[in-house]
Formats: structure tokens, sequence, C-alpha cells
């Protein structure tokens, strides 16, 4: 389980209301603030996604021991997120 209470940078993150939330008067958007490491992802020679930098930096170095070829890390922010505390989508 992710550790929600982290210090760290935060994005402020939307989701549009549930059917349920909309029946019983809750139909406001939501916004929670979620770690930047949750939005985090990092490709590995344009197509492998890895969630932390470790795993990413891993392969790289196997495929390159392997092949020879080193292939470049890239760092990209998600446009979503799946919430570890309620499993609903969340939108930066």
């Amino acid at each position: 389980m992710f550790d929600y209470s982290c210090e760290g940078p935060r994005l402020t993150a939307h989701r549009n209301p549930t059917k349920s939330e909309i029946r019983f008067g809750h139909g406001a958007t939501h916004y929670k603030e979620i770690p930047v490491s949750l939005f985090e992802c990092f490709i590995v020679g344009g197509s492998k996604r890895f969630a932390t930098i470790d795993e990413a930096t891993k392969y790289a170095n196997a495929v390159h021991k392997k092949s020879g070829i080193f292939c470049g890390i890239e760092r990209h922010i998600k446009k979503f997120i799946v919430c570890p505390i309620d499993g609903l989508r969340y939108y930066r």
C-alpha cells in the first residue's frame, strides 16, 4: 500500500462525480492532493514503461549489457491515475 501521508511535491487532481454521488446530491467535481510520485512514469527506449527510476535503470542496464545498445530513459507525468485509496480515476 502506498504511504499517502508522504512529504514532497503534490498535484491537485480532480474527478467527475459518480452516478451514485449525483443521485445522493453530491454532484460536484471532487479534488484531491496527490503526491507527484504517483503520476510519474519512466519510459525506456521509447516503449517500455516503469513506475520507478530504479526499475527503469535496471532494465536499461540489462539491455545495454545484452545488446550493447544504450536505451535512453525519459520521465513523463501521466494524465490520470487510479487512486490507491478509493479506486477511482483522478486526472491532473
